[in-house]
């Protein structure tokens, strides 16, 4: 459950809001883009592509991620993962299909899978990029992006696998989380092992909420961003998973299209009958995003009632939800497969549930779901492109917040960048699917022919090197 006191009420805003209408017009156009047409704003040469050895040799598929978006061959690292490890005595486990690092001590919480995450990942990892050179600048000045292959685990059990409820620390988290703050170049004597069991709130994330006028003046920028107890945003790490192998290489290939038109909606089925713990969050949330859609002239749906949404009159391009809290199908992606629900690439998802990325492989499914909730990659199994989960019990304080992740997305910045924006807090419970080439319209860039870009939905104010000046597509 998410635990939160009531936040903010709708007010009588809301029926003005209501009362809007349509948004303003848009240049709609049918343009979609490949890798070869790479309009993220994501540098190849910025993203380190991070594999499991024993899986990429049965697979390929780092290879052939970095192969389709020229990804330098330097950028890419193969670890070796022990199954099993022995640490001050106790032994220390990856389970399930690799995805946790599982401390088997029976009755005493401990930063032995922890000490496993930094020996196996952490360092070979701060090695690469040491060690790495690209164009004589190391790795580790040069990238931006760490994007995690299945079969790397994402999730550190210190004590139990179980849903942390009853802990707000950080001893349980997610492993793409802790990298994220794990490299502080500028303090060479910081150790990742002395945030265990602190609490989750000491380290608010810099990058949260950073462009409030939606300018497109903040892309991500590795080591700059600084919160209040000193820690810098290192890199901002993502991954591409799904429940087996099979759909994430089908997922590499799905997700080189990106769907530039702007002729999507944005779905926020916030159903405010329903009574949990997290329900004013989520309809303060969804509320939000429905205003800040509205000012970017982008479509949605907003819906409060119980009516389950499953069909469409456009591709959904990104979809919230209270979920299993609302009463949706249980176990099962709430808009079906079989709906005729048709996702535009690029398509994202973030639920108000507390475990939907408590698994990514299929086999959780069995053999650990958490009250009954369904998770991101049972989403993009059906069609979506990415999304933002929790680990652990996020609590309502440090969720995702779609209010944020979705305008943040549709004004142009690439799916990562808008997903770490809408995290409050650093190197806790958060996962992010997707990776840093996937965006869904064109904010501010440099580009080489204008023609590339009719009927193409652009915000803000983009250098078409010509010296003209492309405006927002509105």
């Amino acid at each position: 459950m998410i635990n939160s006191p009531p936040i903010i009420r709708f007010c009588l805003v809301l029926f003005i809001f209501l009362s809007i209408g349509s948004p303003a017009q848009k240049n709609y156009g049918q343009l979609t883009t490949t890798a070869n047409n790479n309009f993220s704003g994501t540098n190849p040469s910025e993203v380190l592509v991070i594999v499991n050895k024993a899986v990429e040799n049965l697979y390929g598929l780092g290879r052939k991620y970095c192969e389709l978006h020229n990804i330098p061959h330097s950028n890419m690292i193969l670890l070796d993962i022990p199954a099993r490890e022995l640490i001050d005595g106790q032994w220390v486990e990856v389970l399930r299909n690799n995805e946790i690092i599982y401390d088997l001590t029976p009755a005493d919480m401990s930063n032995h899978s922890w000490r496993y995450f930094k020996k196996n990942i952490l360092e070979p990892v701060k090695n690469h990029l040491r060690t790495n050179h690209l164009n004589g600048e190391p790795l580790a000045d040069k990238i931006k992006y760490m994007v995690i292959f299945k079969g790397v685990p994402y999730k550190i059990a210190p004590y139990n696998e179980y849903s942390y409820i009853d802990d707000g620390s950080r001893t349980a988290v997610s492993v793409d989380a802790l990298l994220s703050i794990a490299f502080q170049n500028d303090s060479p004597g910081f150790d990742i092992l002395s945030l265990f069991a602190s609490p989750h709130a000491w380290q608010p994330n810099p990058y949260y909420n950073i462009d409030l006028d939606y300018s497109g003046d903040h892309k991500f920028r590795s080591n700059y961003y600084q919160n209040t107890s000193g820690i810098k945003l290192s890199y901002l790490v993502s991954r591409i998973d799904g429940v087996n192998y099979e759909a994430v290489s089908s997922l590499i290939e799905r997700n080189l299209i990106r769907d530039l038109s702007g002729n999507n909606i944005f779905v926020l089925d916030y159903h405010d009958s329903t009574s949990y713990q997290g329900k004013f969050h989520a309809a303060d949330d969804a509320y939000k995003a429905a205003f800040r859609l509205n000012q970017l002239g982008y479509d949605f749906i907003y819906e409060k009632t119980n009516r389950r949404l499953y069909k469409f009159d456009k591709k959904v391009v990104g979809y919230m939800s209270s979920g299993k809290h609302a009463g949706m199908p249980i176990k099962t992606p709430y808009i079906m497969r079989d709906s005729g629900t048709v996702f535009a690439a690029g398509s994202v998802v973030s639920t108000v549930e507390s475990f939907s990325a408590f698994f990514a492989d299929s086999i959780g499914a069995v053999l650990s779901r958490q009250d009954n909730m369904a998770v991101v990659t049972e989403y993009m199994d059906a069609g979506f492109s990415g999304g933002a989960g929790n680990s652990y019990e996020p609590f309502t304080s440090s969720i995702v917040s779609d209010s944020i992740f979705f305008p943040a997305y549709a004004s142009g910045y690439n799916l990562v960048d808008a997903a770490y924006m809408a995290m409050p807090y650093s190197g806790f419970r958060n996962v992010v699917y997707g990776d840093p080439f996937m965006h869904i319209s064109l904010g501010k860039q440099t580009i080489n022919h204008e023609s590339e870009l009719s009927d193409t939905l652009l915000f803000g104010r983009s250098d078409c090197g010509t010296g003209n000046d492309l405006k927002t597509g509105r």
